[in-house]
């Protein structure tokens, strides 16, 4: 007995000495993604920052707990989203970052939708303390954003260098708002690059925060040699489990994601050997901020004033009651029950388009909607959530262009439309489809399409600037004249409401 004490001292001692748990560090990752500004959470979900924060503070605490070194990581998409992201023009969303205790976040592309310069107006005024990361953000000097925005960023902790990189996604359709003064470089080109100068800066784990989606994070992972652990946005995908992906060594690099909307919060553990600087994922969970989480009174209170704030921006009644409806309005973020109800409000836009635009065809896809709107009264602001686009601080919403094509050019457009109508939920008006032995047959205004003929098209005017800035070449025989009209989709949806309550699925 008394020699089995002595082995059982002994072992306890060595591994005091030189085992890696005697110093090992123990990283609780703290992370979040696509927030939208959706102080509120969800209508038709649960969550909200005021929850976030109180959640945070608990998984905080049980880091503490455990003596774990803590990060807070934001994958980006912090901006716009919702209506709240009208309070100061944007600087509240970005405040709020630094009030739920975001140590990095990373450039999502709805965090520059008004241009490089305007954010750097709004981190400024925000006094901003969390660091945003974008490595792939090319040309920061002339956005004002060098030195704002980093590549990567090392922390210091109990003797090891935690390096954290940002990578935005280059979707070239979001590249159009920066077009003047940068662009977004493919996120996978300078992999080996950033491995590099991780290297050299001495860097023991290096976490890539991106907000370029699941699939492309996975084709990261199999390109790094060095990448310990990705935390992603942009896809806003809920992982209950890390999704593992193999690198080039052959080792699983773990990589999360919370969803969105501010309804999910992450926590990982992570144990690093200080001298081998091996690590190990030691538990993951993703925690549901559920109704019954207390709201934190301070970020409450924040969200109250952020109410008045977008009022002044709105220069009307947030809550102002306009209509009603008798069925579940449809929107992107959070689905009607009724799949056929969801569509009826789809349809009943791209058509009300294409009537006051007075054009042949007119094209909407469910994913330009944000929330939905259950059956019953209709606010002001709940048209604004439900199509939570506009084009400057102040505007009604994003205004309507009109484009007049060659055949040829709207045959390939409906055609295409048409095949990617159930993946992008599309809609047109004006268009009436035929099949002959399963091959579709297209008719605008009652004729077959004549290729030599010019036909119009209403769409979002900001759809049309980004098409057009990514195809300049699609000029001249293929496009005449474009015209942006004076109607905005704001006050075009509340004039219908006034003029159709209580509303119906017909």
């Amino acid at each position: 007995m008394m020699n089995s004490l002595v082995l059982l001292a002994l072992a306890l001692g060595l591994t005091t000495l030189f085992g890696p748990s005697a110093h090992a560090l123990k990283l609780q990752i703290i992370h979040t993604n696509d927030l939208h500004s959706f102080f509120e959470g969800p209508r038709l979900a649960t969550g909200g920052y005021a929850r976030l924060k109180t959640m945070v503070e608990a998984i905080r605490e049980n880091g503490r707990k455990q003596n774990a070194v803590t990060l807070f990581l934001d994958a980006g998409d912090f901006g716009e989203g919702s209506s709240f992201f009208m309070a100061e023009e944007g600087v509240t969303s970005l405040r709020m970052l630094d009030e739920l205790g975001v140590d990095f976040s990373v450039l999502g592309n709805h965090d520059f939708m008004f241009g490089g310069k305007k954010l750097y107006d709004q981190i400024t005024k925000a006094k901003l303390k969390t660091k945003i990361l974008s490595a792939n953000l090319r040309h920061k000097k002339w956005q004002g954003l060098k030195g704002i925005i980093k590549d990567m960023d090392v922390v210091d902790t109990e003797g090891l260098r935690i390096g954290i990189f940002g990578l935005t996604t280059n979707d070239s359709h979001y590249q159009y708002y920066i077009r003047d003064t940068g662009s977004i470089k493919d996120p996978l080109d300078d992999v080996g690059d950033l491995e590099s100068k991780a290297k050299k800066l001495g860097v023991d784990y290096l976490i890539a925060l991106t907000h370029i989606g699941l699939e492309v994070d996975k084709k990261l992972a199999e390109k790094s040699k060095a990448i310990d652990f990705i935390v992603g946005g942009h896809s806003h995908v809920a992982l209950p489990e890390p999704v593992l992906a193999v690198n080039k060594k052959g080792q699983q690099v773990p990589i999360v994601q919370t969803g969105a909307y501010a309804v999910a919060v992450g926590e990982a553990f992570i144990d690093i050997d200080p001298k081998t600087k091996a690590s190990k994922l030691l538990s993951y969970k993703l925690h549901e901020i559920t109704k019954d989480v207390p709201r934190d009174e301070h970020i409450a209170h924040l969200t109250e004033e952020a109410k008045v704030s977008r009022n002044q921006i709105l220069g009307r009644d947030y809550e102002e009651e306009i209509g009603s409806t008798t069925f579940d309005i449809g929107g992107y973020v959070a689905k009607s029950i009724n799949a056929e109800d969801a569509s009826c409000w789809s349809k009943k836009i791209v058509e009300l388009t294409r009537q006051v635009t007075n054009t042949d065809i007119s094209i909407h896809s469910e994913v330009l909607e944000g929330e939905g709107i259950p059956a019953g009264p209709i606010r002001y602001g709940d048209l604004i959530e439900n199509y939570p686009h506009f084009s400057q601080f102040g505007d009604k919403g994003w205004d309507i262009s009109t484009i007049r094509v060659n055949g040829f050019v709207l045959s390939q457009i409906i055609n295409f439309v048409y095949l990617d109508k159930e993946k992008l939920k599309f809609y047109l008006s004006g268009v009436e489809v035929t099949h002959k032995n399963l091959i579709p047959y297209f008719k605008v205004n009652g004729k077959g399409i004549n290729w030599l003929k010019y036909y119009s098209i209403s769409v979002p005017s900001d759809l049309i600037a980004i098409f057009l800035h990514n195809y300049p070449w699609f000029k001249g025989i293929l496009y005449r004249k474009v015209t942006r009209t004076d109607h905005h989709y704001w006050d075009l949806l509340e004039k219908y409401v006034r003029e159709n309550s209580p509303l119906r699925c017909d």
